[in-house]
């Protein structure tokens, strides 16, 4: 069991270091549309929400974020 903890605490080291280097972009309707991002707001809450596609959000303050760098490839190997 705690060696699960180790490894979780790890990951979530190494992710946190990751989007240190990324882009993040808040959800809204001018930002997505800067970043050419096809979905609406509300179709990326509700993702979010239900917890698909887990690993393009990033909740930072209280704001929902996604990683646009993510976002794409995924979208590249869904589509």
């Amino acid at each position: 069991m705690r060696k699960k903890q180790k490894q979780r605490s790890l990951q979530t080291k190494q992710e946190q270091k990751n989007y240190r280097q990324r882009e993040l972009v808040l959800l809204k309707k001018s930002e997505l549309e800067k970043h050419n991002i096809p979905f609406s707001v509300s179709t990326l809450y509700c993702w979010h929400s239900t917890g698909k596609y887990k690993g393009i959000f990033v909740k930072v303050a209280g704001r929902l974020f996604i990683d646009v760098d993510q976002f794409w490839q995924i979208a590249a190997k869904e589509g």
